[in-house]
């Protein structure tokens, strides 16, 4: 017995042996308990804590009916698996709230049944020996709450990557027991519009349709405000895009609704440009036929009447625009002007790694990432309002470079930064603020404008009433702009985690918070990798080759030794 277990103790086949079935073992109980560990960077295939906070405040039973073809060609499995962790995760910490049903329809009245609650089948082509067959495959969640309905289709051009988020947004619209939203918005001169696309063209950036598309799917509807008269009631946080030129009445029932304790969103610029027409010649090379941009100006007028109004209330926006150089989003084409890889410092990439993301605001504790696109900075004036907490949630490096005129293009823009005439700031600038506290009015009783009601005029908030007005230095953190190409529409998602969770923070909900910021960040690569195609080279190559090569030099080292052993144990027989 001894010999028979020294044998096994000491031989490396037996121990190699074992210890494969041991993490065999191991992943079979982890995997039958529900235990699993997310290493994705960005951990999109794990539960947030909004899920427990969701569920919990849902007073009826969930059903949920996820029709997935298992019989999917293999390279969908790798797609389809994250969903159904995520699934199968939710209904264990819905516990006896959640039905769930993971449907195969591999039958006729599977897929009758799949059809019948909505979910459509995907035509998928495959080869097979007879030639091409088209197959179809069902990828889609059925859910009912009461009597409401909804249905999450699972692919979008691919597996979806936010299924989580989407599970929890239409829990929510579902258990929603009223239709509005209590935002609205500003409809002005000189704010931007939110008009529904006909074509192409219309997602420009200075639109907003597809932001307040979403945040009406998500929140209920939103109202148009003109400020001509009272601000309904039904209106707890007005949101205001673009550089809003304000007359006498329209300031004053903004005043007067931020002092009945309304919220004010305010996302401004302090510079203006126009999309370029497509480079006809790159489009006949197939290289980008979209539009490209032009030469930013400060409307000095138009600036100083916005700051006329919003410095009263201890804000002013600052002229001209800010590039990082050091920060500038690195991509090979965002709207078809280039073939290599270039570092955009108009576009800048900041998160909490860089200690740009600041302030003490529990719905941003999740956002790691967000990307600024053509922005100005702020300069805060606490003395005008007293009673006001003033906090940066953004600020700039200390690298950042004003320019009140310059070129926009990706050409001249990637030259920011390295002329001797580019100053730097040589400070944090704010580039996002939140105001919170309780505000005095801008106007007296001998200035009301002409329609004012003295009666109904507050000088400042009555009670224990507190406002918040959150100022953003860029109206393009949400543009329909960004709706044009796949790595605008990344970034899309990453502003708008940022912007809605503060919105919902605003008004008191954060239960979406966690989830919605579970979106994939962007990889940014220092200006030394996005400006110098030689160091692309060697750094691509690295990656292609490290991995084989050091399995090569390993392999040879442990031959190597093992030769030399068995050439002395060889030696010591002899």
């Amino acid at each position: 017995m001894k010999a028979i277990l020294d044998f096994l103790n000491g031989n490396r086949v037996v121990f190699y042996a074992n210890l494969a079935v041991a993490f065999f073992l191991l992943n079979a109980i982890t995997a039958g308990s529900g235990c699993r560990l997310d290493l994705t960077r960005d951990r999109v295939h794990s539960l947030s804590e909004s899920t427990e906070k969701t569920l919990s405040r849902v007073d009826q039973p969930i059903l949920i009916e996820a029709y997935i073809s298992e019989d999917a060609p293999p390279e969908l499995h790798s797609g389809i698996r994250p969903i159904v962790n995520v699934l199968e995760a939710i209904g264990r910490v819905g516990g006896d709230r959640v039905k769930l049903l993971m449907i195969d329809p591999s039958t006729e009245e599977r897929r009758q049944q799949a059809e019948r609650r909505g979910i459509q089948g995907l035509q998928i082509s495959e080869q097979e020996e007879a030639g091409e067959k088209v197959r179809l495959y069902y990828f889609g969640v059925y859910l009912k709450v009461g009597e409401k309905e909804e249905r999450i289709p699972l692919v979008d051009n691919y597996f979806v990557s936010d299924f989580e988020y989407r599970f929890l947004r239409a829990i929510k619209q579902m258990t929603r027991k009223d239709e509005r939203s209590g935002i609205g918005y500003a409809v002005v001169d000189g704010a931007a519009a939110t008009q529904r696309w006909a074509q192409p063209d219309d997602q420009n950036k200075d639109n907003f349709y597809g932001f307040r598309t979403l945040l009406e799917e998500e929140r209920g509807r939103v109202e148009d405000v003109t400020l001509e008269e009272r601000v309904p009631a039904s209106v707890e946080t007005l949101l205001l895009v673009g550089l809003p030129q304000l007359n006498p009445r329209q300031q004053y029932e903004l005043d007067q609704f931020l002092l009945r304790g309304g919220n004010l969103v305010l996302l401004l610029k302090g510079f203006d440009f126009q999309m370029q027409q497509p480079n006809p010649q790159m489009a006949a090379l197939g290289l980008g036929g979209s539009a490209g941009f032009g030469f930013a100006t400060t409307p000095q007028d138009q600036l100083q009447t916005l700051n006329d109004w919003l410095g009263k209330y201890g804000v002013l926006v600052e002229p001209g625009v800010i590039f990082e150089p050091e920060l500038g989003l690195p991509t090979m084409d965002v709207f078809g002007q280039f073939v290599r890889r270039v570092s955009y410092p108009a576009w800048a990439v900041y998160s909490r790694d860089t200690n740009n993301l600041q302030g003490d605001v529990a719905a941003l504790d999740p956002i790691a990432q967000l990307v600024l696109p053509w922005f100005s900075t702020l300069d805060v004036r606490e003395a005008a309002q007293p009673n006001v907490k003033y906090q940066a949630l953004i600020v700039t490096t200390p690298g950042a470079i004003r320019k009140e005129n310059a070129s926009l293009d990706y050409v001249d823009a990637a030259k920011v930064g390295t002329q001797p005439d580019d100053a730097r700031l040589g400070r944090e600038a704010p580039v996002a603020v939140l105001a919170a506290g309780r505000f005095q009015s801008a106007f007296r009783r001998e200035t009301l404008p002409d329609g004012a009601d003295p009666a109904l005029f507050r000088e400042s908030q009555a009670g224990a009433t507190e406002s918040k007005v959150l100022i953003v230095a860029t109206p393009y953190l949400v543009s329909d702009v960004l709706f044009r190409n796949e790595t605008g529409a990344a970034v899309f998602g990453l502003n708008r985690a940022f912007l809605l969770n503060l919105m919902e923070s605003i008004q008191g909900d954060a239960d979406l918070a966690a989830a919605r910021a579970r979106v994939r960040t962007v990889s940014r690569l220092g200006p030394a990798f996005t400006q110098n195609a030689f160091l692309q080279f060697i750094y691509t190559w690295f990656h292609i080759l490290a991995i084989p090569a050091g399995l090569a030099i390993y392999g040879i080292v442990r031959l190597s030794s093992r030769n030399r052993r068995r050439g002395i144990e060889s030696e010591g027989e002899q």
